[in-house]
């Protein structure tokens, strides 16, 4: 061994692995006794060696045969001097091969190769003699070792029993891990398997083609979870292609301290949590729930609606309630689809365990692959995806507790929202239900004192924020004023809010600057007041109290001139009995493409029915007119859309028009209450006058007030805008002629008895 010196040394390093270098001989002498090495690539396979081991075959394999020649030349000489046929052939065989690596102990990795090459080429035993020698040596190195009881093999064993995989893959997933870890033997294997790589992979693992085919396409487990990419037999390809390891497969292989693929994934959440007051979820939902958490059964429960909403938050205070240890996947950039999937099965796998449960958060990308695929404009059916047919088949065999949160179930397939045990849909929170998040923030933080109701109103009204988004907002504010006592809470707050409602696209509304004079009892209508407000009143509180389900809705037509108050008044209902007010006009529910329209009119009434807001619609003739003289099929699909949620609505529906001429006759039968919006009486014109100019009232003359009176068809809007164009002018230069002559040209702007034409 002495003197022998490698140059360009290029022999591959196995470094402290030396279970990586077992594993490679294990596996090379299994190829070595499948291939002949009569055009190996000898770089590649010497490589894998040390120089003592070349220095080795140098000195066992090639000298004997150099010596060989060198007596039969020797012999030939002596018995003939001629120089006989066979001496010939014997020197022409010495020169043909240059024996570099014997005459000098000085050689490189590539002279030591040719000089292999050249001895299989030249001799027939050749190629079987260098096998051999390669093959006792690493026999002698692995004589002790077993594939199966390395950390390799273990470590994929686990991992493949957490996600439902055969471990007869177990060998070739390493094989191939290998070719990816050590470029000497990819290079080796991938010249090797030549024209024929299956048959290689079959030979060394007893694989049929079907077997192989079968999991290396697109809906195989093994590419679904990101073990290894998908296969495209269809092109130029070798061994190494088959089963070929992921990027990210491959980080697990050399990571020492990872033992399941796919658990850096999953993460404890131990952040702390809201009480289940903060969230405005009712008792029933919380309670089944709560109740499905606690059985010992498989359960999948669906948290879906829009971003922002709590559902995230909501789903790890119940989870926290039922004694619960919650896991959730844990996000970062480099998380594709299938390291998801992933994680979702291995998840499952862990929540199976007894207090364990999974927040799948954001889970659109593996639930939302429904039927639909949308086309530009248009929607295509096309048949269930495999991926549905994994996803059904992973949710039929769960055995754990599992919680999925998405944004959107529109796009889930049928299929799937059937596998759910229970669903809760979050709605964007309204002006009332932010008060509420906020109070109990507040409450939560300590700083309800500091804040009057006022502030808090104007706080839920500006920004459009859950309870995660106010309780994280406050938490925030708590840190900078404990960094700096001296800074400004409130204005901290509103600059964190106004940041955070601008980050996720929303708009801070704008609050109230002025707030006009109400006064109901000036209403001039065709039915008593006190007699409509009794009943809504009555079937508000019913339906509050979950007492009405099942006895239909409440429905009101509103209906007269413009600007006699049939919009404020609808408004007033809602303050006045503390309901929501879902607000839509036409162009809200309308739409230019088939059936969009009749969609958004069931989505308006589910949304109100599930706030147990009052649903009032604006502009109702659009929606409404005769179906005896409608013209397009639409226009009958709509009314009729219309017709079928008044009847089955659980809530109170306000429809208002300013025109009468031409409404539906069965429309107009589906409204309890009918109610004519006059204009003002005359008393309550004074009355009104007084209450928006209350200094320039009371300095006014009997017959100025007699003027006011005189002005016919005077409405409250009239007066609303009247003071919106004066309510900047002091009061002592604002004079009763001005007041009156802005009222009666208001008057005179009107236009009588026009047609308002809305839609395409």
């Amino acid at each position: 061994m002495r003197g022998l010196i490698m140059r360009n040394n290029r022999l591959y390093d196995f470094g402290s692995s030396k279970e990586l270098m077992l594993l490679t001989y294990t596996y090379l002498t299994k190829m070595l006794r499948e291939i002949d090495l009569i055009d190996c690539q000898f770089e590649s396979l010497l490589a894998l060696f040390n120089k003592d081991v070349l220095f080795n075959l140098t000195k066992e394999i090639f000298l004997p045969e150099y010596w060989k020649i060198e007596n039969e030349l020797n012999q030939s000489q002596k018995e003939d001097e001629n120089l006989s046929s066979h001496f010939i052939k014997s020197r022409s065989r010495q020169k043909r091969m240059s024996f570099q690596t014997i005459l000098n102990n000085n050689f490189s990795l590539d002279e030591i190769a040719e000089d292999a090459r050249d001895f299989c080429r030249e001799y027939a035993n050749g190629s079987s003699d260098i096998s051999n020698f390669l093959i006792e040596i690493m026999n002698h190195e692995t004589k002790e070792f077993k594939i199966e009881n390395s950390n390799i093999y273990k470590k994929i064993e686990a991992s493949f029993f957490n996600l439902g995989l055969s471990k007869k893959f177990i060998q070739l997933i390493i094989f191939n891990s290998l070719t990816n870890i050590v470029p000497p033997f990819n290079c080796l294997v991938e010249e090797e398997s030549g024209k024929n790589p299956l048959r290689l992979i079959q030979n060394l693992f007893q694989l049929s083609p079907s077997d192989l085919i079968k999991n290396t396409s697109e809906s195989s487990n093994f590419v679904n979870y990101g073990i290894i990419e998908e296969m495209n037999y269809g092109r130029n390809y070798s061994a190494v292609d088959i089963f070929l390891i992921t990027d990210r497969f491959k980080e697990f292989i050399l990571n020492d301290e990872a033992q399941i693929f796919g658990m850096d994934s999953l993460q404890e959440d131990n952040h702390p949590t809201l009480p289940l007051t903060n969230f405005l979820v009712s008792e029933t939902n919380k309670d089944k729930v709560f109740n499905l958490l606690k059985s010992r059964r498989p359960v999948k429960i669906l948290l879906y609606g829009v971003p922002g909403s709590g559902k995230t938050e909501f789903a790890r205070s119940i989870v926290q309630e039922a004694g619960l240890k919650a896991f959730t996947v844990y996000h970062e950039n480099q998380m594709n689809y299938r390291d998801r999937k992933a994680a979702l099965v291995l998840g499952d796998r862990l929540s199976s365990e007894n207090h364990n449960c999974l927040i799948f958060d954001e889970a659109d990308d593996i639930l939302n692959e429904s039927s639909s695929r949308s086309f530009g404009f248009f929607m295509k059916q096309v048949d269930v995806p495999e991926q549905k047919i994994w996803l059904n088949e992973l949710m039929d065999q769960s055995q754990g507790k599992i919680i999925f949160i998405t944004n959107m179930s529109s796009n889930i397939h049928e299929s799937v929202l059937r596998r759910f045990d229970y669903s809760i849909e979050f709605l964007q929170a309204d002006t009332k239900q932010r008060i509420y998040y906020w109070n109990r923030a507040l409450e939560q933080e300590n700083l309800k004192s500091e804040f009057s109701e006022e502030e808090i109103e104007e706080l839920a009204h500006k920004y459009s924020l859950g309870v995660g988004g106010i309780s994280l907002a406050l938490k925030s504010c708590n840190k900078i004023q404990i960094s700096n006592p001296n800074s400004n809470f409130k204005a901290n707050l509103n600059e964190i809010l106004s940041k955070r409602v601008h980050l996720l696209g929303e708009k801070v509304q704008k609050p109230n600057l002025f707030k006009t004079p109400y006064d109901a009892s000036l209403l001039n209508l065709d039915v008593n007041l006190q007699d409509l407000e009794k009943t809504i009143e009555s079937y508000s509180k019913s339906i509050q109290s979950n007492q009405n389900y099942g006895q239909g809705s409440l429905c009101l037509l509103f209906h007269g001139k413009p600007g006699t108050g049939k919009t404020e008044y609808a408004r007033y209902l809602a303050k006045k009995f503390q309901l929501d007010l879902l607000q839509k006009r036409a162009s809200d529910l309308q739409s230019p493409f088939i059936g969009m329209t009749e969609r958004f009119i069931a989505m308006a009434f589910q949304e109100a029915e599930e706030k147990q807001a009052i649903f009032f619609l604006d502009e109702a003739d659009t929606f409404f007119r005769s179906r005896e003289i409608a013209t397009r099929s639409w226009e009958t699909s709509q009314t009729n859309e219309f017709l079928t949620w008044m009847e089955s609505f659980q809530g109170i529906f306000i429809a208002s028009t300013n025109l009468m001429k031409d409404f539906d006759s069965a429309a107009l039968r589906r409204f309890a209450w009918k109610c004519e919006f006059k204009s003002l009486k005359n008393p309550d014109k004074l009355r009104i006058f007084a209450k928006y100019f209350p200094e320039v009232y009371n300095q006014s003359s009997f017959l100025e007030r007699e003027a006011i009176k005189e002005i016919q068809d005077l409405t409250p809007g009239d007066f609303k805008t009247v003071w919106g164009r004066f309510r900047f002018r002091d009061a002592n230069q604002l004079s009763f002629d001005e007041i009156n002559n802005a009222l009666i040209s208001e008057v005179s702007y009107k236009s009588q008895n026009k047609e308002k034409t809305v839609g395409f």
